[in-house]
C-alpha cells in the first residue's frame, strides 16, 4: 500500500519528531525480533531434512529434533542452547539468533560451519556405523549450514520488506500519522 503525505507533510514532520524517541527504536526492535523470526522459521523449514536413513547434501539431517527445537526455542531439554537477543548499538539496534554449543547440543558449531573432529582424551575417535565400530584418527565433517543461508534468504526476500512495513505501518497507526 503506497500513502502519499504532501497535504500532511509538515504535521507527519512534527508527529514524526515528536513520537521519534518513543518509536523509533520499539519499532526498531519490533522489526529486528520479527526478521529473527523468520530466520528461526526458515533456518528449520528450509535447510533441514527430517527424513531419517536420507542424506542430502544441501541440508542437515535431523534424528531427534532437538536442534531444530533449539533453533525454535522450544521447550526441552536443549532449550538452554537457544540465543536470541535484541540490543542497542551506538547506530541503531541489532539482533542475533542462533544455538549455542551444550551439553545436550555439542554438534550445532561444526554443523553450521564444518571442521575436524580429532580425540581429546584418548588416541582414536570410537565409534558404530550401523553395527560395526571404527576407531579413526579424525573425522572431517562438511559444513551443511543451516542459520547463516536462512539469514540470507529472509534478508534477500520480500518477506524482510514486508515486515518492516507492516511494523511501520502500526506504529503510524498508533500514533495518528496517517
Amino acid at each position: 500500500m503506497q500513502r502519499t503525505y504532501s497535504d500532511n507533510f509538515p504535521i507527519v514532520t512534527a508527529h514524526l519528531q515528536k513520537y521519534a524517541a518513543h518509536t523509533a527504536k520499539g519499532g526498531a526492535r519490533d522489526i529486528i525480533s520479527k526478521l529473527l523470526n523468520a530466520i528461526k522459521q526458515t533456518a528449520v523449514r528450509d535447510f533441514m531434512y527430517g527424513d531419517l536413513g536420507a542424506v542430502r547434501p544441501d541440508k542437515l539431517t535431523t534424528r531427534s529434533g532437538r536442534l531444530a527445537h533449539a533453533i525454535l526455542g522450544s521447550a526441552g531439554e536443549s532449550s538452554g542452547a537457544h540465543v536470541e537477543r535484541i540490543y542497542e548499538t551506538g547506530s541503531g539496534v541489532s539482533g542475533e539468533v542462533g544455538v549455542k554449543k551444550t551439553a545436550a547440543l555439542p554438534y550445532a558449531e561444526i554443523h553450521e560451519t564444518g571442521g575436524t573432529i580429532r580425540p581429546t582424551l584418548a588416541d582414536w575417535l570410537t565409534f558404530k556405523i550401523g553395527e560395526q565400530w571404527v576407531k579413526v584418527k579424525q573425522v572431517i565433517i562438511p559444513a551443511r549450514p543451516f542459520m547463516h543461508p536462512a539469514k540470507d534468504k529472509v534478508m534477500k526476500s520480500p518477506q524482510a520488506i514486508t515486515l518492516a512495513g507492516e511494523t511501520l505501518d502500526h506504529y503510524i497507526n498508533i500514533y495518528g500519522l496517517k
